[in-house]
């Protein structure tokens, strides 16, 4: 990947577009019907490795996509506007995903194992961010469409399952780590009780050591992956 230095301007680069975006959002929230709203798009980062075929098939995040990413970082964290470290986290984090979800084994899952775990990867962001409306109103805002919704959370789920078959277990928890779990929750935002929690703490766990992963793969991944900035004209 690029030295410090130019990942560095990459962050700011693309902090800028986040802000732009993030700005013209919310002044666009006017509009009667915000489904009409036309939002112009365009590629901000290109990148390719191995995983994606080499640099005959690069994969590329746009900006409208990377501001929305960057404002589900910043959310999940109870802050309304993200900063560049949100930015950060949301370009290495799609980074790291995409690489994951083109291993062969995603062919494995099937569909009704994807459909469960798309529910549960869906329900725990919108959990995150402070319900399915909010998730929903957040799209809108950035322009980013249902189907695109869908696709990104199909992709997470195959990324999820090559990690849970291939590298470590994130998806199987005992009674012991749950609980443990629980009781450190102390607002009980999962359930009052454990029974009414245990699901919600599952999703949560999963998430968690999903992220962990995906960190730990994107800085592996950081010599054998060229990251290019896409810049306006």
């Amino acid at each position: 990947m690029r030295d410090g230095a130019a990942t560095s301007r990459l962050a700011s680069l693309a902090f800028a577009l986040v802000l732009c975006l993030v700005a013209s959002g919310a002044r666009a929230d006017t509009p009667a019907d915000p489904a009409k709203r036309t939002v112009a798009d365009r590629v901000a980062v290109r990148f390719f490795s191995a995983e994606t075929g080499g640099i005959a098939h690069p994969k590329w995040i746009t900006e409208r996509w990377l501001a929305f990413a960057a404002s589900l970082e910043a959310q999940g964290e109870g802050i309304r506007a993200p900063s560049e470290r949100h930015m950060r986290l949301a370009l290495e984090f799609e980074i790291g995903e995409t690489l994951l979800s083109l291993s062969p084994h995603e062919r494995l899952l099937g569909q009704a194992d994807e459909k469960r775990l798309v529910a549960d990867l869906r329900a725990e962001q919108e959990r995150r961010v402070g319900g399915a409306s909010a998730l929903n109103q957040l799209a809108v805002q950035s322009g980013i469409s249902s189907s695109q919704l869908t696709t990104w959370f199909s992709r997470r789920a195959r990324a999820v399952y090559y990690v849970d078959r291939m590298i470590a277990p994130i998806r199987t928890f005992d009674d012991g780590e749950l609980r443990q779990a629980f009781r450190s929750n102390g607002s009980h935002e999962f359930g009052a009780t454990f029974e009414d929690a245990r699901d919600g703490l599952r999703r949560w766990l999963t998430v968690e050591r999903f992220r962990a992963l995906v960190s730990a793969h994107f800085q592996a991944a950081r010599g054998r992956t060229k990251v290019v900035i896409v810049e306006a004209h």
